[in-house]
């Protein structure tokens, strides 16, 4: 099956497993779906706070896929910044998507362990992304 005949999703034929397979470019160590260890994570000691700032007006587009519910953001004024990164990120979308059933749903696992759904903050530049797994 080729990228160019089968879209992106989570779904047994589409999902997180096939994604390197239909998309090189995301082999990478770095790319999404990422199975957090909780044996491997370390504490991080900042000299600064991490700030964030949110405007809901500039919120632009809501739409729901189905299967997630998504909204675009011009992020002027919606920030975060500080802690250890380095620069500001600009808030430029955010989604929810979830499955059937509650051990799937979620990109991102834990342990290897999926959950029902995830919420996704995508920020630029560099797509740093925050989320949150919904048990």
């Amino acid at each position: 099956m080729s990228a160019a005949s089968v879209e992106w999703g989570y779904d047994s034929h589409n999902g997180p497993e096939t994604w390197p397979i239909q998309y090189p470019q995301a082999a990478g160590e770095k790319q999404s779906p990422i199975d957090i260890q909780p044996v491997n994570l370390k504490t991080l000691k900042m000299n600064k706070n991490l700030q964030w700032k949110y405007i809901p007006e500039q919120c632009e587009e809501l739409f729901n896929t189905g299967t997630s519910w998504k909204v675009h953001v011009n992020g002027k004024g919606s920030e975060l910044a500080g802690g250890p990164l380095e620069g500001t990120y600009v808030l430029e979308q955010f989604h929810c998507h979830w499955g059937e059933k509650d051990d799937e749903g979620s990109e991102h696992t834990i342990d290897g362990q999926r959950f029902a759904g995830e919420v996704r903050i995508s920020k630029i530049p560099f797509y740093i992304i925050l989320c949150y797994l919904l048990v």
